[in-house]
C-alpha cells in the first residue's frame, strides 16, 4: 500500500504541461526518455529471461542471476509504465 501511494505522489508532482509545454511535440518530447526507458528495461528483461531459461540446462549456477535479473527488469519496466500511463487528462494548446 505504501508503494501505491508513493507512486501515486510521484505522478501527482509530474512535470507542469502548462507551465512549460507550449506545443504538443514539446510535451511528447519531454516523455520521450520514459517511452526509451520502458522499451530498454522490457527488452533487458526478455533478454534474461531466455538466457536464463536456456542456461538452466547449460549452466545451472548462472540461471538464477539471469532469473533475478529479469524480475528486477520487470520492475523497473512497470515503474517507467506508470510514468508514462498517468491518468491525467492534459490539453494543450498552440
Amino acid at each position: 500500500m505504501t508503494e501505491q501511494l508513493m507512486m501515486t505522489t510521484v505522478l501527482a508532482e509530474s512535470k507542469q504541461p502548462f507551465a512549460r509545454m507550449r506545443t504538443r511535440y514539446d510535451y511528447l518530447m519531454s516523455y520521450f526518455p520514459m517511452w526509451k526507458n520502458h522499451l530498454r528495461f522490457r527488452t533487458a528483461m526478455y533478454m534474461c529471461a531466455l538466457l536464463g531459461g536456456a542456461m538452466l540446462f547449460i549452466e545451472p549456477l548462472a540461471s538464477p542471476f539471469l532469473l533475478a535479473g529479469a524480475a528486477y527488469f520487470h520492475e523497473r519496466m512497470q515503474q517507467a509504465r506508470a510514468l508514462i500511463e498517468s491518468g491525467r487528462m492534459v490539453m494543450i494548446g498552440n
